[in-house]
């Protein structure tokens, strides 16, 4: 999400300024939310837009694209079945030992010259205390929890009911894809009921 949201817009549109961007340079550097959430707002008319032309041309063909579609196709050979799920397990196992990388390089004293074992870089000053870190991991928790909780419903009412609502709801859903602002306003509205709590 970082990459498509920052990284993205900085590539593509190199030394040029773009609203995604701009929005997170004014609510992250420069601590002007009302700037940052009225960038937001702007950029928010050309995502609705591209979801009405979205919803528009894909109208007609709903049952191929939804969860209704059943596609039919004809069972692999277990070679080629064979040959992906190792390919796979390649990609999965080069991305898991990144991670075992970091984790194993966090308990070397400098790497590639002092290969000793040392705890020292777990002991650091956080500005503003541990409480920071507590902080971020019970949004997390909360975020992750009902996050997950509302994306099932979610679904469920645009996929299966199909009640009234579910095409605002649809809307409602993927526009934050579309923002990474409203991602940042979602968290900061989280933290001040955490911090109410």
């Amino acid at each position: 999400m970082t990459i498509t949201d920052f990284g993205n817009p900085i590539i593509i549109g190199r030394g040029y300024n773009v609203l995604s961007t701009e929005i997170y340079l004014q609510v992250i550097g420069m601590q002007r939310f009302d700037l940052g959430t009225t960038i937001a707002v702007v950029l928010l008319v050309p995502s609705v837009i591209a979801f009405l032309f979205n919803y528009y041309f894909t109208k007609k063909s709903h049952a191929m694209i939804s969860g209704q579609a059943k596609p039919q196709l004809p069972p692999s050979s277990r070679a080629k079945r064979t040959g992906f799920a190792t390919y796979s397990w390649i990609i999965a196992g080069i991305m898991l030992s990144v991670i075992a990388v970091i984790i194993v390089k966090s308990f070397i004293k400098v790497w590639m010259y002092n290969w000793g074992f040392t705890t020292g870089h777990y002991q650091f000053k956080i500005p503003g205390g541990t409480g920071v870190l507590w902080m971020s991991l019970w949004i997390s928790i909360f975020v992750g929890f009902f996050g997950a909780l509302l994306t099932l419903l979610n679904g469920y009412i645009i996929e299966k009911k199909k009640l009234f609502f579910a095409q605002p709801l649809y809307l409602f859903s993927v526009i934050p894809a579309a923002m990474a602002t409203l991602i940042i306003l979602v968290v900061m509205v989280m933290r001040s009921i955490c911090l109410a709590l």
